[in-house]
């Protein structure tokens, strides 16, 4: 995505960008390609490719009616097998769109969820370390940074495709010097021989989906035992 807008407030301070370092030397990808394949009342699907550093990345896009993007990234060599050091996916915000935080980890109980206020000092101020070593899976399936009024989640169903050494931190959350916060979900952090295709699927989701009512504030819904809210 180059911007997400949700309530009439861009939530990205710059495109999500991908950092790929192949054989100890940072990429540059070229010869990129984008194409619409399909579109339907209630969504659109695309492909995008380009390569570098003798890997090919091709990713496959799906926008849906109520703003969800899914998008699938596809890694292979373009000849022979490549050492790949590392693949960072940075998602940055504007500081006064990323007032609080909240994750969850794979397990559904409420206590095992994290909702915190984003910290001002530059520098990182979480990781998936610690906060989700207990639940089946090291990262944080579900991160969501927010004002008052809007957010922005970035979610992954698994961790299929990721080439990770867990005892390193795989999703970091930053107050970057200039006040920007930023997430960078590690789905390479070692160096592994990239000898076939991996695919590595996450996606987007902006919130509110649609205009919320006025008085949604003080509105209470639902039933706790058998007295009315």
């Amino acid at each position: 995505p180059q911007q997400i807008t949700p309530q009439g407030q861009a939530m990205l301070a710059q495109p999500v960008s991908l950092d790929l370092t192949a054989g100890g030397t940072p990429v540059t990808l070229g010869g990129a390609l984008v194409q619409v394949t399909d579109v339907h009342n209630d969504s659109a699907t695309w492909q995008g490719s380009a390569s570098g550093g003798g890997v090919r990345v091709q990713v496959d896009g799906r926008l849906e009616y109520d703003g969800m993007v899914t998008l699938k990234l596809h890694l292979e060599p373009t000849g022979a097998p490549v050492t790949v050091d590392g693949l960072d996916l940075h998602t940055v915000l504007p500081p006064d769109r990323a007032l609080y935080m909240f994750g969850t980890g794979d397990d559904g109980y409420w206590w095992y969820n994290h909702s915190i206020l984003v910290s001002t000092a530059p520098g990182v101020f979480m990781t998936n370390q610690g906060q989700y070593s207990n639940h089946n899976i090291p990262m944080a399936p579900m991160i969501v940074f927010s004002d008052d009024d809007r957010g922005l989640e970035w979610f992954g169903e698994n961790m299929a495709g990721w080439q990770v050494d867990t005892g390193r931190a795989i999703q970091e959350m930053i107050r970057d010097g200039g006040g920007t916060v930023r997430l960078v979900n590690h789905f390479i952090n070692k160096p592994f021989l990239l000898k076939g295709p991996i695919d590595i699927t996450f996606g987007y989701e902006a919130t509110p989906m649609k205009p919320m009512p006025a008085d949604w504030r003080p509105a209470s819904v639902g039933d706790y035992g058998d007295t009315p809210m």
